[in-house]
C-alpha cells in the first residue's frame, strides 16, 4: 500500500513567521540603510516642506515681540501601491517533490518581494537628477529649488568624481544649504555615502582609513569622522537605471529626507486552489519611497 500526502508541505500554522525569520538572516536591506521609515494608514502619503522660523527678533526691553508666520509652501500627494506575487503547486507535485525543490519556492518568493522594496527605494537615487520628486515639483537634485526670495540647490558644485576633496565640498554644502527662509541648515551630523558597486572600494578606503587616501602625507580623515557609512547598492547601478560614478551624501537619523512609507508589512497567506486541486501562496505588501524634502541630500554625477 502506498500512503500519499494530500496537504501541501506549507500548510501549516506559523509558515509566515518562518519565512520572515529567515529574511532576517539576508545579507544587507540597502533600502532599510538609506530611509527613514514611516507607518501610515491612508492610500497616499502627504508630504510637506515648512517653511520654519526666521531669525528671533530682536527688540528693546518692554517691546512687544512680532508674530513670525510659518507656513507649509509645498505640499505633494504620493500614492501607495500593493506589490506582491503569487504562484500555485498542485498536491500531486508536492507528494512528487522527492528533492525538496518546491521547499524553497517560498523563501525565493520572499526574495522577490525584498528585491522590489530595493528597486522601488532605488528610484530615488537613479531619478535623483529627473523623476524622484520633491514637494516643490522639482527633482530631488535641483539647483533651482524655489526658496522665500530666489533658489537653492543640493548639487554638488560641477558634479566631480568621487573624492576627498569633492566630499569636502559635499560636506561644505551639507551645512550651506538653506531653509526656505534662508537660514543654513548647519548640519553637521552623521551622514551616509551612497554610491554604486563600482566605487565601492575606493568609498570605502576613502571613509574608513586612519589618513586621506592616496596622499603620502598624515593629515587625519576629517570627512571620515562624520561619513561613518557607505551604502554600496547594486541597485543603484546602470543595470537598473543608476550610474556607475553618480555619488552623494544623505543624513542619517530624523533629518533624513528619504521616506520608505509603509502602509502594511509583507503579509503571507495560503490558501486552497480548486481550480488546480492544490494551494495558492500569496504574498504582498504596500511601500512607497518619498523624498520629502530636498535638503540634507546632496548629489554628483561624478563626471
Amino acid at each position: 500500500m502506498i500512503t500519499q500526502q494530500t496537504t501541501p508541505f506549507y500548510s501549516r500554522p506559523g509558515i509566515d513567521e518562518v519565512v520572515l525569520l529567515a529574511n532576517e538572516n539576508r545579507a544587507v536591506k540597502y533600502y532599510s540603510m538609506l530611509t527613514q521609515e514611516v507607518n501610515v494608514k491612508t492610500p497616499a502619503f502627504r508630504a510637506g516642506t515648512s517653511t520654519g522660523f526666521s531669525a528671533a527678533d530682536m527688540v528693546n526691553e518692554g517691546d512687544a515681540l512680532n508674530d513670525q508666520v510659518i507656513q507649509t509652501p509645498f505640499t505633494r500627494d504620493y500614492p501607495i501601491y500593493v506589490t506582491g506575487l503569487a504562484f500555485s503547486l498542485t498536491n500531486l507535485a508536492m507528494n512528487a517533490d522527492f528533492y525538496n525543490i518546491y521547499r524553497n519556492y517560498r523563501e525565493m518568493q520572499s526574495d522577490a518581494i525584498y528585491e522590489r522594496l530595493e528597486i522601488l527605494a532605488s528610484t530615488m537615487i537613479n531619478g535623483a537628477a529627473g523623476a524622484a520628486v520633491t514637494p516643490d515639483g522639482l527633482s530631488l537634485a535641483n539647483a533651482a529649488h524655489p526658496l522665500i526670495t530666489g533658489t537653492g540647490s543640493n548639487i554638488v558644485s560641477g558634479n566631480p568624481p568621487l573624492g576627498y576633496s569633492a566630499l569636502a565640498s559635499a560636506t561644505q554644502l551639507m551645512i550651506e544649504m538653506l531653509t526656505h527662509t534662508k537660514m543654513p541648515v548647519n548640519y553637521t551630523g552623521e551622514l551616509a555615502l551612497w554610491c554604486a558597486p563600482a566605487n565601492r572600494d575606493f568609498a570605502n578606503r576613502l571613509i574608513y582609513g586612519p589618513g586621506i587616501a592616496g596622499t603620502p602625507n598624515r593629515d587625519i580623515n576629517f570627512q571620515g569622522q562624520q561619513i561613518t557609512k557607505v551604502i554600496s547598492s547594486p541597485y543603484f547601478g546602470p543595470g537598473f537605471g543608476g550610474s556607475n560614478t553618480a555619488w552623494g551624501l544623505v543624513a542619517m537619523g530624523k533629518k533624513n529626507p528619504l521616506r520608505y512609507v509603509n502602509r502594511q508589512s509583507t503579509v503571507f497567506a495560503e490558501g486552497p486552489d480548486t481550480r488546480r486541486m492544490g494551494n495558492v501562496y500569496v504574498a504582498s505588501n504596500s511601500p512607497a519611497f518619498v523624498p520629502v524634502d530636498w535638503r540634507y541630500f546632496c548629489y554628483s554625477a561624478g563626471a
